[in-house]
Parts: C-alpha cells; sequence; structure tokens
C-alpha cells in the first residue's frame, strides 16, 4: 500500500503556505516512529500524525513546531521550538475533539494563532483499502470523514502552488506589468526553490542574474541581488544534478562583475558545481579563491578540506579542516569531515573523539563504523557498530550499516549516512563527506 503524501499545508485565514513537503503518519508504526528517525527538518517539511491527542519528543535531536488540529484543521494549540526531549505535550483543554496534529520546521507557524484555519493539499497517487470478505467486518472507531476525503481525493484539485499560492500570483502579476524588474523576479525564483520547483527557479535565477548584469547601475545598488541570483542559480543547478549548466553562467558573472572579488560565496558555489561534476581541480581553483576572499569563514575552509579530501590530499584537507574548527570550534560539520580523515589514517581514537564532539556517543561509534566500512577494514567497523548499538538498541542508522557490514564482502555497500550529520548544517551532495553552502 502507498503512503499518502506529501502534503502542502497552508494557513488559509493569512493566505500563506507553511510547508511544502509534509509527509503522512496515520497508520500505528509510522506514528510510533515520528520524526526519531530524522537527524534534522529541512525548510518547509513536516509530519502530518493523523489521528492522536499527544506527542512526545523524547529521544529527538532538534526542535520543532507543533500545530495541534481539530476535525474542521482549525489550530486548537500550538508550541513553538518544542524542544527535544520533552516527555509530552497535549491540548487536552481544548474543546473540540482532536484528531490530527502538525509537527513543522520552527518558525513555519510562527505567525498563526489559535482559530485559524489551515488547509491540506495533497501530491500523491490515490491510497487504496482492500474490502473485507462476508462475515469479517470489523467494527472500530469510524474514520474522520472530512480529512479521509483529503486522502482519497489527492489527485483531485490538487493544491499547485503555480496556480494556488496567492503569493506567487501576485509576483507574476507584477512581472506580467513589468518584465525588467529584477527584484520581483529573485523573489519569484525564491518562492519556486522553497516549493521544490527547481527547473522554474533554474528559469528564474537565470534570467535575474541576466537583467543584474545588463542593468545601467550594475556597478552599485545591483551587487547584492545579482549574487543571490549567482547562489540561486547553482543551488537549483545541483538540485537538478545539471551543474555543467551553472558553471558557465557563473564564471561570466565573477568574470565580468566589477566587484567580484568581494563575493566569496559565490566562488563557493562555483567550486561546488565544479565538485559536482567530477572536475576536482578546477572545484579547488575556485574554492582557493573563495578562501583567499574571506579567510575568516569556517564554511569556506571546510568546504576546501573536503575538496582535497576527494582528491587524496589528506594532510592539507586535515589542515583545513582544523582551520575551519579554529575559526568556528561548534562547527559539526567539520569535526565530521576531521574524524573522517583521521580514521582513515589510522588515528581511530582521535577520530572517535572528534564525532564524539560533533554528536553522542552511539552516533559517534557509527560514523566511525560508516568510514572503516569505506575503507574495506569490515571487522573493526562490526565492532564499532556493536558499541553503537549497546548504546542505543533501536539506533535506525547502525542497524543500517549493521546489514551493509553484512554484505559488503559481497558487492558495494550501501551505508545509513544519516547518523553522521549533527545539527542542522547545511550540506551539499558530497558521496562521503560533508560541505556547507550558503543560502
Amino acid at each position: 500500500m502507498k503512503a499518502a503524501g506529501p502534503f502542502v499545508v497552508h494557513n488559509r485565514t493569512r493566505g500563506a503556505t507553511l510547508a511544502a513537503n509534509v509527509q503522512l503518519a496515520d497508520t500505528s508504526r509510522s506514528r510510533r516512529v515520528g520524526l526519531l528517525q530524522h537527524e534534522s527538518l529541512e525548510p518547509g517539511e513536516g509530519l502530518w500524525i493523523y489521528p492522536t491527542q499527544a506527542i512526545h519528543t523524547f529521544g529527538m535531536r532538534f526542535p520543532i513546531d507543533v500545530a495541534f488540529l481539530d476535525r474542521g484543521l482549525r489550530v486548537k494549540r500550538i508550541y513553538h521550538r518544542r524542544s527535544a526531549m520533552t516527555v509530552r505535550c497535549s491540548a487536552r483543554w481544548a474543546t473540540a475533539a482532536l484528531l490530527t496534529i502538525l509537527a513543522l520546521t520552527t518558525s513555519c507557524v510562527h505567525r498563526a494563532t489559535v482559530s485559524q484555519d489551515f488547509g491540506l493539499s495533497g501530491t500523491a497517487s490515490q491510497r487504496t483499502t482492500p474490502k473485507a470478505g462476508a462475515g469479517s467486518q470489523k467494527i472500530g472507531r469510524p474514520a474522520d470523514a472530512s480529512l479521509r476525503t483529503i486522502f482519497q481525493q489527492q489527485t483531485q484539485g490538487a493544491f499547485n502552488p503555480l496556480t494556488d499560492d496567492r503569493r506567487v500570483q501576485a509576483l507574476q502579476t507584477r512581472l506580467n506589468l513589468n518584465p525588467q524588474d529584477a527584484a520581483t523576479r529573485l523573489e519569484l525564483a525564491g518562492a519556486y526553490e522553497n516549493y521544490r520547483l527547481y527547473e522554474e527557479g533554474l528559469e528564474q535565477y537565470t534570467e535575474t542574474l541576466r537583467l543584474a548584469r545588463s542593468a545601467p547601475t550594475a556597478t552599485g545598488s545591483n551587487g547584492p541581488l545579482a549574487e543571490q541570483a549567482a547562489l540561486g542559480l547553482g543551488r537549483c543547478a545541483q538540485a537538478l544534478r545539471r551543474p555543467g549548466q551553472a558553471i558557465p553562467l557563473l564564471e561570466a558573472f565573477l568574470k565580468e562583475w566589477p566587484r567580484a572579488d568581494l563575493m566569496p560565496s559565490s566562488w563557493n558555489e562555483l567550486g561546488l558545481l565544479y565538485d559536482e561534476l567530477g572536475d576536482l581541480t578546477a572545484g579547488e581553483s575556485a574554492l582557493r579563491e573563495a578562501v583567499a576572499r574571506d579567510a575568516g569563514s569556517d564554511r569556506l575552509h571546510n568546504n576546501l578540506g573536503y575538496n582535497l579530501l576527494l582528491q587524496n590530499k589528506t594532510e592539507s584537507a586535515e589542515a583545513e579542516f582544523r582551520r575551519a574548527l579554529e575559526l568556528n570550534p561548534k562547527s559539526a560539520t567539520a569535526r565530521n569531515n576531521l574524524g573522517t580523515v583521521l580514521a582513515r589514517r589510522g588515528d581511530l581514537q582521535g577520530a572517535l573523539e572528534q564525532f564524539q564532539l560533533a554528536a553522542d556517543l552511539a552516533t559517534a561509534h557509527n560514523n566511525l563504523a560508516v568510514v572503516l566500512l569505506e575503507i574495506g577494514q569490515y571487522e573493526q567497523s562490526r565492532e564499532e557498530l556493536v558499541k553503537a548499538l549497546a548504546i542505543r538498541h533501536y539506533f535506525a542508522p547502525a542497524l543500517t550499516d549493521s546489514r551493509a557490514c553484512g554484505t559488503a564482502e559481497s558487492g558495494p555497500p550501501v551505508i545509513e549516512r544519516r547518523g553522521r550529520a549533527a545539527g542542522a548544517c547545511p550540506r551539499s551532495r558530497g558521496a562521503n563527506g560533508f560541505r556547507q553552502s550558503f543560502p
């Protein structure tokens, strides 16, 4: 049976979209697991729990916004930034019976208030339920018709951000009146990107960059606008797995723009695109340009170190990761990458210490096991996984990696990397480590 979703959540009272990728938990198992296997929620993501009247966040590693809704999808209670390890939160004082809860990225319901209406629209295929045989029908709690209708009619009248989002419609209208409005086009591109409409976002970012470069004020106030367009162009191209489409545009922008020497973020984005394309030498060159323009950025040193690690320049990579940690000792991304370098050169205790500084002990043992598995040290990898599971018996990444380790000798292992990321650090799509991009 195919799970329903994802759903789009919008505040009908305010006409605002809160999240564009909300998954459904309407089975006993999915409600029990909830978000426990997630390291974080990306902006626009969430979980719709149905039916339930209370939740806990014990065992979670990140805060969430929680909205309690009644059968009519009206807000009855809101918890902002509900922290992890909270035993229970509920809305037992509400007058109406609660049937559904939304767990969203923090700040998603910041402007929502009690009694406002929420709407949910689906985008997945219709869910079907097998009919019970004669005499076998069970009597249970009746399903809530108004919500089940949403599940059963997802393909009919599904929410379309291109036509149903008021903000997107307003931006499109403004562009129709003035196609040369680069600021409006940039805002529209960002809205498309938030909805994961990367094709449309790429088109709008490209046009915004063209307008900014050709404008008479190109040497002045259009600089920040042009750089935002360049960064968005790079992000969408990476999401579409088409880095080669964005690289020439970014290179031309950095070559022609008078103040490109003050734009390390764009050089960083160019380096990430080259890495994605597989041209590590060109990626290193671009990332060094970024570091030269902002030597005080831990993210730039981390990204350069990761590029060097991909080229097996371990000593240089370690130096960059250590420099990133000097600048920002709280960087979990740089610590994970430094731990990877230390494990590859045989300093397992040092690697474990770095992993533990970035996360809890169970995650640290799992991360060390992942690196050992990658370099073919299967027996040592198993030992680390046993230690991780001894600390957290149902640690999902370690359980997955245990299966991968058991079958690694017969083929390439499929590794659960979710446990290697600590916190909500932005990451690019690296194969064996983590890099950081700029919003």
